[in-house]
């Protein structure tokens, strides 16, 4: 549930707000909001350093996983690191990223450069120009082709290479003249000089490299030194943003309910002055979810997806965990990839037992929910069901074998899954009409289940539906009556509404149509594989090269596919009819972050 809060207002002298705030900071409860923009040379330094140290560690985290990470780099190198300061590994890696980049487009101008004077071979530039004082004329020219031109007359013709774009020649003469040919301009450098200089770039550039590598094992040194820099944050931001007025200093907040004795036991202790009252309807206060164990799994993808219900709006967790699984379910609808998710999930917890356990237990949700739904269903990697073992073709529920059937079950689960949100937005707003208006769009809801099975299936209505949608609409018409000078616009926007919430039921189709599209390259690459199989050595190694590429690539798919539509479902659909926008933002106490010692 979403915890219900409570706005402090607290006072204090101007002399005493760094105790204050020490005081609060060791609470750790106040989640503060800014009386004032807080602003100070010394808060924008802190916050350019935490920039600054949060793009060091993102470079180390790519070099880590980097090929020059499998080289161990010299030891004096690994010496240096050892005795730098945390502030100095930030300043010296942000001058080698600065270094690595012109290396690289050093590099690569310099191999440009050797691109075009390679094919003519190492000559020197200065010959040419001297030859020319003394009447001796040498051009350079290409040509493309298998045959070398015909030399205009006086001008001899010596060849220099050849390759897919032709010949590359030099001409002589001790005339001026002109040849049918694309002429080279002598660079100023011999190639030698610029193949030494692209040697010199990349040692330059490996010795950065090798630096960096280096420093990659400080990382965890980098994540203590930016904790103290977001704490050092919090503290100036809370300075800076407490009001003041003569000696007095004063700072607001919220906490949940729940702690408020402990707000009150503090001021009393501390001779605060202190006010403590529920938040006014226009204030952004911060949401604080509380969950059951059972359903904290899906916060790992509320903060994958970086969304949060604001704090009047519902908390929607446990329904997101229980239709998110069967979505997923039903886009990657097969057991051999549910299982597959089951022990990749299981070996990178092995691999990572400190890690937070979220992550894990949601794979472990989303993966059972698949294998049992590919069971139930009877698809295996997209083999023909009679190539199953007995037990996995009993295990089929032969209703679920038709495509009608599934078409209906997807707008079933429409149906079901916006009822959910206006239940859940009937039971959250029990007052007056609001709750005939829930009801109203539940009766209307259901009524589009069945003109989707209608009109898209040709599957005939029930002859009461028609009373059901009429009794709907009065219900939702009562409503903004009652509420008319604040609800009017949804008067005139009735009529689309409704078509809506017929597209959205309908909208549900799409489990199928992607859970379907997964299972056609399922067969496709089976089909492939088993085509080309044969009598010779190789062909079990191509058929199981096929399998696991097409396999393997068909899994990311179905993944992407459920990011698209799996979620969509949850955070449009479903929550549009929930009345959720998502405008939430976490409760952050203002708290210490780094331990002590």
């Amino acid at each position: 549930m979403i915890v219900p809060m409570k706005k402090v207002s607290l006072l204090c002298l101007a002399s005493d707000s760094e105790s204050t705030l020490e005081a609060l900071r060791e609470m750790g409860i106040l989640h503060l909001a800014p009386v004032t923009p807080p602003a100070s040379a010394e808060l924008e330094t802190s916050q350019k350093r935490h920039e600054e140290a949060v793009a060091a560690r993102a470079v180390l985290d790519v070099v880590a996983t980097s090929k020059a990470a499998e080289h161990t780099p010299p030891q004096d190198l690994q010496t240096q690191v050892n005795e730098r300061p945390a502030d100095a590994i930030v300043d010296r890696i942000q001058g080698l990223t600065v270094l690595r980049k012109e290396f690289v487009e050093r590099i690569t101008a310099l191999r440009d450069e050797e691109k075009i004077i390679r094919p003519y071979g190492d000559y020197d530039p200065a010959v040419i120009e001297a030859l020319a004082e003394k009447s001796v004329h040498v051009r350079l020219y290409q040509v493309p082709g298998k045959q070398m031109p015909e030399p205009p007359e006086g001008v001899s013709l010596f060849p220099i290479a050849h390759d897919a774009a032709g010949w590359y020649f030099a001409a002589i003469s001790q005339a001026e003249f002109e040849c049918e040919a694309c002429e080279h301009v002598p660079h100023h450098r011999p190639l030698s000089v610029v193949q030494a200089d692209i040697s010199q770039a990349e040692g330059d550039l490996e010795h950065v490299k090798a630096e960096l590598v280096a420093f990659s094992v400080s990382r965890q040194r980098l994540d203590d030194y930016m904790q103290g820099l977001e704490e050092q944050l919090g503290w100036l931001q809370a300075r800076d943003g407490m009001g003041a007025s003569g000696k007095l200093a004063y700072l607001k907040g919220f906490c949940p309910h729940d702690l408020e004795s402990d707000v009150r036991q503090a001021a009393t202790t501390h001779g605060w002055g202190l006010v403590i009252e529920d938040p006014g309807a226009d204030e952004e206060v911060p949401t604080l979810i509380r969950t059951p164990k059972w359903i904290q799994p899906i916060k790992t993808l509320f903060t994958v997806l970086e969304v949060l219900p604001g704090y009047k709006e519902l908390d929607v967790s446990a329904p997101f965990l229980l239709f998110f699984s069967i979505f997923f379910a039903i886009i990657v609808g097969d057991a051999g990839y549910g299982l597959i998710f089951l022990l990749l999930t299981l070996w990178a917890r092995k691999k990572n037992p400190t890690a937070a356990p979220g992550p894990f237990w949601l794979m472990g949700i989303l993966s059972t929910s698949t294998i049992i739904w590919g069971v139930i269903t009877g698809n295996y990697f997209g083999a023909p069901l009679e190539n199953l073992p007995a037990l996995g073709t009993q295990l089929k529920i032969s209703w679920l074998g038709l495509e009608e059937n599934l078409f209906v079950f997807c707008f079933l689960m429409g149906a079901i899954h916006l009822t959910v949100a206006h239940a859940m937005q009937a039971i959250a707003n029990p007052r007056g009409t609001r709750i005939l208006s829930q009801v109203g769009w539940i009766c209307m809801t259901w009524v589009m289940y069945f003109m989707a099975k209608l009109l898209i299936m040709a599957i005939p209505a029930p002859s009461w539906t028609t009373m059901v949608f009429i009794t709907g609409l009065v219900l939702v018409l009562v409503d903004i009556i009652a509420r008319f000078k604040t609800q009017w616009t949804s008067l005139a926007t009735l009529a689309f509404d409704v078509i809506n919430n017929f597209s959205d039921v309908v909208s549900y189709i799409r489990l199928f149509a992607v859970g379907a599209a997964g299972l056609a390259v399922a067969q496709a690459f089976n089909e492939l594989a088993f085509a080309s199989q044969s009598d010779a050595w190789w062909s079990a190694l191509a058929v199981g090269a096929i399998l696991f590429v097409g396999h393997a690539l068909n899994m990311v798919l179905c993944i992407m596919s459920v990011l698209v539509h799996g979620v969509r479902l949850n955070t449009l659909e479903f929550s549009g009819h929930a009345g959720l926008a998502w405008t939430g933002f976490a409760y952050n106490p203002f708290r210490k972050l780094t331990k002590k010692g």
